[in-house]
């Protein structure tokens, strides 16, 4: 399931991040009380008492999203990025430039969305792998970003959009749920 709260108000998004993550713990789990999260050697996280519950959260002031499964899963969220050509330049794989070029004839916005979408893919791919980014973005081709959904790697690949955010889900489901959660649902410990 993925969980997705949107247009954050608050700055304490690392400990809404955390309090949606219980929440979903709660709903699909039954467990109570904050997670004690570990981290493995590269950075991925995991529930200390239960590493068979895979999860993943990353927030931004646009929203948090944070996907819990029984497989691995990578989700990543982010403000829609205005495109610049270094920055492209810097994490596009040739054929993924091709389509910013191509997406430029639409104009600016669904350029950037485009740009967003090849960013979230390649971030939730490499969260879901557990290693981060520790590895040149341009080997990675998502040459599919203009689908919604796509399979690719061994892995299901889902795209969605708001107004302000683009995000995506890396995992093996191929219909994951989204249960979009109002801040006031959750309870934040500090």
């Amino acid at each position: 399931m993925i969980y997705l709260v949107e247009d954050l108000e608050s700055k304490e998004q690392s400990s809404l991040a955390r309090a949606l993550l219980q929440y979903g713990l709660g709903k699909e789990y039954g467990r109570i009380g904050t997670p004690r999260i570990a981290y493995q050697e590269q950075g991925k996280p995991y529930l200390e008492d239960a590493p068979e519950i895979n999860f993943n959260y990353s927030h931004s002031a646009q929203g948090i999203l944070c996907g819990i499964s029984d497989h691995e899963v990578g989700v990543d969220i982010e403000r829609v990025i205005i495109y610049k050509e270094r920055l492209a330049i810097r994490i596009c794989h040739s054929d993924e430039l091709k389509l910013l070029e191509k997406a430029a004839l639409e104009g600016d916005e669904y350029r950037n969305r485009l740009l967003s979408r090849i960013w979230t893919l390649k971030e939730s791919y490499l969260k879901y792998l557990g290693i981060g980014i520790r590895r040149d973005l341009r080997e990675l081709n998502f040459k599919d970003c203009e689908k919604d959904y796509f399979e690719q790697e061994g892995c299901s690949f889902r795209i969605f959009e708001g107004e302000t955010y683009v995000a995506a889900v890396c995992g093996f489901e191929r219909e994951v749920p989204i249960e979009k959660v109002r801040v006031s649902a959750l309870t934040v410990s500090s």
